[in-house]
């Protein structure tokens, strides 16, 4: 009894990793890196700052299959000293006692339009 009890939790596991579950993905994963670069990209040209932001780092990312892909990325963005106006603002490093945020951007890559939006973005000081 004990054995099909645990058999039964793990096929449940699987199948919900199969029908739509998160699982997690690699922060290096080429992906989570165009969707980090998009949400700097959102970030920049929705606030009403003067300096430029950059990605300090990718804490986490992770995946759900629904009809298309769901990703939910967590990053460090930070403040340069560079305007954004700058052409070389990109160039620009964060400095390490800058202004610094954490970010949860949730994207979904459509499946039939290959389209990549922004479904939640939310950021916090750190």
């Amino acid at each position: 009894m004990k054995v099909i009890l645990a058999l039964a939790i793990c096929l449940i596991g699987v199948s919900e990793a199969l029908l739509g579950g998160w699982r997690d993905v690699d922060v290096d994963n080429q992906t989570v890196h165009l969707l980090s670069q998009m949400a700097i990209n959102h970030r920049n040209s929705d606030e009403d700052t003067l300096y430029y932001r950059k990605l300090v780092n990718v804490e986490s990312a992770r995946m759900q299959v629904v009809s298309g892909l769901k990703y939910e990325v967590t990053l460090v963005i930070g403040e340069t000293h560079c305007a954004k106006e700058d052409e070389a603002a990109m160039l620009c490093q964060v400095e390490p006692n800058s202004l610094r945020e954490k970010c949860v951007y949730t994207f979904w890559l459509e499946a039939k339009t290959q389209n990549t939006n922004i479904v939640t973005s939310s950021c916090s000081q750190l």
